[in-house]
């Protein structure tokens, strides 16, 4: 139970900062064309429900707790808010192609290397690897469905 906590921890926290471009993409899109912002808006809200579950199911399996659990993704959420914050604030004037390409390639760093060093590792220790390939063809799923 000690490592599925740690993991989400982890995810809280590197979900976070994969919200930061989220906030960043969604504030200047809205700022340049409002129906495109809210479609993306939408669209990223889909896709922050697995995230969500990715964070909450963890924390709330190894400690019990729905408030902590809720806790957490609620932390995880205001990166959004903090990248929309930083984007209206301070990028607004400076944002190009060259910045977004390097603030995406840092968050899917971030994902990658959380993805495969910790939660596939996890998973794979668990044995039960029916489970395992099933969890990651629904994954997969779910990534589609939500772009």
């Amino acid at each position: 139970k000690n490592s599925i906590y740690k993991i989400g921890v982890l995810n809280t926290f590197s979900l976070f900062f994969h919200n930061i471009p989220e906030g960043i993409l969604c504030a200047i899109s809205t700022l340049a064309n409002t129906e495109l912002g809210l479609k993306m808006c939408y669209l990223i809200m889909l896709h922050n429900i697995p995230e969500g579950i990715s964070i909450s199911l963890p924390i709330y399996y190894s400690t019990g707790s729905k408030k902590k659990s809720f806790l957490l993704c609620l932390v995880s959420s205001f990166g959004e808010v903090f990248g929309a914050l930083l984007s209206i604030l301070f990028l607004y004037k400076y944002i190009n192609d060259y910045l977004l390409f390097f603030i995406y390639l840092i968050t899917a760093g971030i994902m990658i290397s959380l993805s495969l060093l910790k939660i596939f590792k996890e998973g794979w220790n668990t044995k039960n690897y029916f489970c395992f390939i099933l969890g990651i063809v629904i994954g997969i799923l779910i990534f589609i469905l939500t772009l």
